[in-house]
């Protein structure tokens, strides 16, 4: 009498389990019937291992990304479509060039003063705040850093004066025609100095200045009429000048109103190369969204890690002070203008790390009281024993702290 077999769920039966169609011989008569491999959607599979006729399938690509590079970039230039290369990493890859974040920055970043700006992208931008929009988007992409900018500087200056000078009749330093050949004579002439300011005078009292700044890609050209001049001296130092409307002003980076600050780069830690980003992009009008972004708060972590850090230049310039900008070796003739920094209060947190945990380091006290508004409280109990102890120990930084705080309030 057979026993009634018992399966154990489980566990594999050895005898009865078919070979495996892999394993069989090319002599196997079933080794023809191979099913065709298709793997799981979430398996990570090599290409290797995947059929020719099932690569070919699953590889397809779409027309766009089959188009050619030069095309692509004219389709992406007609659009300005931020979000094209982020759609697949083919086409990530095919606009990643030199080439197409530059002009991507010349195009959308830099203007003039003297031009209806932003009149040539009017036709793919058709309003101011979608214009600030997009240049918020550019300077938080990753490749957006202070050494790339720094190294267009030199083509967009020899671009905007081979453009614009001949449309102006304008001179290059007074005494050069410019023609589309001036561009190795105008890259001679910054080769060496980071900064050009020429003053020449013409005819019936006309005075005209050019500066040029290899630092923040600035070309500056004022001309005005001559108002006085101190004892026939014709240095620009003992001169004033009446603008006329023949001034103009470029800038690689001009911001549109709205057009905001990425958070990158207003945290720690601060180093030099943040610090001139940050003006850079503070000169050029950007700004900080305190309502309908979080940047305000980054910015108020950075000041702190500034304060940390005991980086005075990055405080002076998270702060609201308004300091004129550096004047150059030959002073100008026309009014100096001013910039500002990111328009942040110093509060009790700040004064109790500069006191307390910088020892009182003096520029950035100096930089905490010479704030229009502070939110300070001297009298509290450890900022009075700081200054009880340093009257002994370090009188001089106990007397500059006193003399402040006497000046900025009723203490």
């Amino acid at each position: 009498m057979d026993l009634t077999p018992i399966k154990i769920r489980g566990k594999k039966d050895r005898a009865r389990r078919r070979p495996s169609i892999d394993s069989l011989p090319p002599q196997h008569p079933d080794y023809t019937t191979k099913r065709p491999f298709v793997p799981s959607p979430g398996s990570r599979i090599s290409s290797a291992k995947i059929p020719r006729q099932l690569a070919a399938r699953t590889n397809t690509i779409s027309v766009l990304e089959q188009l050619p590079t030069e095309l692509l970039d004219n389709i992406f230039f007609f659009c300005l479509n931020i979000s094209l290369p982020q759609a697949s990493p083919i086409l990530g890859r095919k606009l990643a060039s030199h080439h197409v974040k530059s002009q991507l920055v010349l195009q959308v970043l830099s203007a003039s003063s003297g031009d209806e700006y932003p009149v040539p992208l009017s036709y793919i931008i058709p309003t101011l705040p979608q214009h600030a929009d997009l240049q918020s988007r550019i300077l938080r992409l990753r490749w957006m850093t202070p050494p790339f900018l720094q190294s267009l500087i030199p083509e967009y200056i020899v671009t905007t004066v081979l453009r614009e000078f001949p449309k102006r009749s304008l001179l290059w330093r007074g005494k050069e025609h410019v023609d589309d050949k001036s561009g190795p004579m105008i890259l001679e002439s910054l080769k060496d100095n980071e900064s050009l300011q020429d003053v020449w005078y013409g005819h019936n009292a006309e005075i005209s200045q050019l500066t040029v700044s290899k630092y923040d890609g600035v070309i500056d050209y004022r001309a005005g009429w001559l108002k006085h001049q101190q004892n026939g001296a014709t240095s620009p130092r003992n001169l004033t000048a009446e603008e006329t409307g023949n001034s103009a002003h470029w800038r690689i980076f001009c911001g549109i109103a709205g057009c905001q600050i990425p958070e990158k780069i207003l945290h720690g830690p601060w180093t030099e190369e943040k610090c001139d980003f940050l003006e850079l992009l503070i000169r050029g009008n950007a700004s900080i969204d305190w309502v309908r972004s979080t940047t305000g708060e980054v910015a108020e972590r950075g000041l702190v890690d500034a304060l940390r850090e005991g980086n005075a230049r990055a405080v002076k310039i998270l702060l609201r002070s308004r300091t004129p900008a550096v004047r150059d070796r030959t002073p100008s003739p026309f009014s100096i203008t001013y910039r500002r920094g990111v328009s942040l209060i110093p509060t009790q947190e700040h004064l109790r790390i500069a006191v307390l945990e910088r020892n009182g380091q003096q520029d950035i006290l100096e930089a905490l009281f010479m704030q229009p508004e502070t939110r300070f409280d001297v009298a509290e109990r450890e900022i009075q024993w700081w200054l009880t102890e340093a009257r002994a120990k370090q009188p001089r930084k106990a007397a500059l702290l006193e003399r402040w705080v006497k000046e900025t309030t009723n203490y």
